[in-house]
């Protein structure tokens, strides 16, 4: 094992302990994960919450959205969306028989569709597709082989359209969100030189 000193024991607060793990966790490949930024950074998001007087009723989720506006704020943006990804559970990685020892990811759909917006499916594709273009260094290892899983893929196409009346409509919708998972991690099997692209599965059916 090698020894990283922003995974050692800090003398920080648990504040500042919880954002340099939780950067180093879900953004190991990113270089500023490794740096002594990091610390910096969370001690910066400790003292803004401090001066809120927020300090004992900031949630995971929500220290982990300040996190990633800071890495944000310092050009770090790479970073921050995997921070956000994989440290509120947007994308959790998941073991199935059926995949053997490839690397399996799962995708929660729901967490990502936005409401109240007038180009909502401009919205919610635009973020699918940059989802799967950041996410996509954890198939590096497998070269490609893996999968990835939508969940809540019904729910999703459900919230676009407004409605669950229409069932062709919703599942032409499913189809659609599903293809263009399919079609950007082809697109990133070429650039990457991966010999397989990951299997995208809708866990809905």
């Amino acid at each position: 094992m090698i020894f990283d000193p922003l995974r050692a024991p800090l003398r920080e607060s648990a504040v500042v302990t919880q954002i340099v793990n939780g950067v180093a966790d879900s953004c190991g490949d990113e270089p500023v994960a490794h740096s002594t930024e990091v610390v910096e950074l969370a001690r910066a998001v400790e003292h803004f919450i401090n001066e809120s007087g927020a300090a004992d009723s900031v949630q995971s989720d929500h220290l982990t959205i300040l996190a990633s506006k800071a890495l944000t704020s310092i050009g770090e943006m790479g970073a921050a969306r995997k921070l956000v990804l994989f440290g509120t559970g947007m994308v959790r990685p998941s073991e199935w028989v059926i995949t053997g020892f490839e690397s399996a990811w799962v995708l929660d759909l729901r967490r990502i569709t936005v409401r109240n917006d007038t180009s909502l499916e401009l919205v919610f594709f635009t973020n699918l597709d940059t989802i799967v273009n950041s996410i996509a260094d954890v198939w590096d290892g497998s070269d490609g082989r893996g999968v990835l899983g939508l969940r809540h893929v019904c729910a999703a196409a459900a919230s676009l359209l407004g409605s669950v009346d229409n069932k062709k409509k919703l599942a032409g919708l499913a189809l659609e969100i599903k293809a263009l998972c399919s079609s950007r991690l082809e697109q990133i099997r070429k650039v990457r030189g991966w010999g397989s692209a990951p299997v995208v599965m809708n866990l809905d059916t």
